[in-house]
């Protein structure tokens, strides 16, 4: 269902000041219909927590791990825009049991 304003208005909450203090990390990930579940936690990785070393040397899990603690007793909202499948959804939302995300979903 596009073009109803979601997606903007996921971003004026993002934005937002009370929202910017209330969390201690925030990421906004375009998925787009060309997911890569690696790139997604990659950019989440670099952008939402920071991280500079290179990440080709690490498998998918080392990934997902290193992201996990550097979530964990954090605060944190991450927001997944345009995603295009159920089976995408499926893979990136293990392990982000108290996240506020916005989806498009179609």
């Amino acid at each position: 269902m596009g073009g109803i304003g979601k997606s903007t208005f996921a971003k004026k909450m993002y934005y937002d000041p009370s929202i910017v203090s209330f969390f201690d990390i925030r990421g906004w990930i375009t998925a787009s219909k060309d997911y890569n579940y690696r790139n997604i936690l990659a950019c989440l990785l670099q952008d939402a927590i920071g991280v500079k070393e290179k990440l080709d040397k690490f498998s998918d899990e080392d990934l997902e791990d290193h992201l996990q603690k550097g979530l964990k007793a954090r605060r944190y909202l991450i927001v997944v825009d345009d995603i295009w499948s159920m089976e995408a959804w499926d893979e990136f939302k293990l392990g982000f049991q108290k996240t506020i995300i916005e989806v498009e979903y179609y």
